[in-house]
């Protein structure tokens, strides 16, 4: 018993020192942490199941994290609810149209302006902004097919993270300023047990109110944590165990990546290839800030979307990404990030450089 005992206690010291030791290093792994997401509006599904965003309005995105604001953006949406200055009508079939699909990172806001149709503007190039941030590759098949319903587009272009082929279709669910997000399937109580990953603000509230505003829904996870006691509070903001998170997870991941969802995206993409089959499609593998600072994606995706027919581009490979490119407490690129991105993309795409003879 006394061994038992002694034992218990060294496990216990270890993992204090440990915990100590680590918040002391602070290694950039930690830095993506409590957060509070604002924005004065959210897509929503249309009629025919597609998502999107309201028409023709000017959205404000807010990130609170680390303790300050991390961005506080603008942008607008056009006639289609896609994120772009520009309204989207059909062109000929003879232009070459690119069509780009993917992700928060494709949709490109946080960096304060969209980089997609700035990438259409600077090089002179036709391309439409479906990007849409939270959407996994089984989102990016539906609005490409719904999308061609009445656009042309002769190019399809998948700006995609890793982290793609682990999100599951869902739908977004508003009750007072709450938005929680409804995994297709499950039933809304489900949904429920989960506090709302978004908030809704007004548009024109000023840093003061996002601040305050943001500081009250901390304040409300921190009180559903305190009603877990005291083991969910100590588990939930040790550090220690967040480190070992992010690092054990993506080795687990990377050994055994055959989820049910992650095979559904990949079917997705097999989708894509069998709506198109005459369009040139490139998967361009962007790395998250996790992936940018190991120097190397948690999914080995290259075999796989080449089988689909799809041609695959890694943009951490060809372009290099660093942390610096990110937010220090946020997942996204920063202004410089996407501006590493649009100059990446726009190599990977071969387009031929601003001003140059066409």
């Amino acid at each position: 018993m006394r061994n038992f005992l002694l034992l218990g206690l060294t496990l216990i010291l270890s993992a204090t020192f440990m915990e100590v030791a680590v918040r002391l290093f602070d290694p950039p792994l930690l830095h993506v942490g409590e957060a509070a997401l604002l924005m004065s509006a959210v897509p929503q599904r249309d009629a025919a199941g597609s998502l999107r965003f309201p028409p023709n309005i000017e959205v404000r995105e807010a990130l609170m994290a680390g303790g300050r604001i991390e961005y506080d953006v603008r942008f607008r949406t056009n006639n289609l609810g896609r994120v772009d200055h520009r309204d989207y009508q059909t062109l000929p079939k003879s232009a070459v149209v690119y069509a780009m699909l993917g992700d928060s990172y494709a949709m490109g806001v946080e960096g304060g302006e969209p980089w997609a149709p700035k990438l259409r503007d600077d090089y002179g190039i036709e391309l439409y902004n479906f990007g849409l941030g939270a959407t996994g590759v089984g989102e990016f098949s539906r609005i490409a097919q719904q999308e061609a319903a009445h656009l042309w587009f002769s190019d399809i272009v998948i700006v995609a993270i890793s982290d793609d082929f682990n999100r599951p279709l869902f739908d977004l669910k508003v009750e007072g300023d709450g938005v929680r997000f409804i995994v297709q399937g499950e039933s809304e109580q489900a949904a429920r047990a989960r506090l709302p990953m978004v908030h809704l603000i007004d548009a024109d509230i000023d840093q003061a109110g996002i601040i305050a505003r943001a500081g009250e829904i901390l304040a409300e996870r921190a009180a559903v944590d305190a009603d877990g006691g005291p083991l969910r509070r100590l588990l939930r903001h040790s550090k220690l165990l967040l480190l070992v998170k992010r690092v054990v997870a993506p080795l687990v991941q990377a050994r055994n990546p055959h989820t049910e969802q992650h095979d559904m995206n990949l079917a997705a993409l097999g989708d894509i290839r069998r709506a198109f089959p005459d369009r040139r499609i490139r998967f361009i593998h962007v790395p998250d800030r996790y992936e940018a600072g190991r120097g190397r994606y948690d999914l080995a995706l290259a075999d796989r979307i080449e089988q689909a027919g799809i041609e695959y581009l890694p943009a951490l490979d060809k372009c290099g990404f660093m942390p610096t490119h990110y937010y220090a407490n946020d997942n996204h690129p920063n202004q410089d990030g996407y501006r590493h991105l649009r100059e990446c993309v726009a190599r990977l795409l071969e387009l031929p450089s601003p001003g140059a003879p066409r």
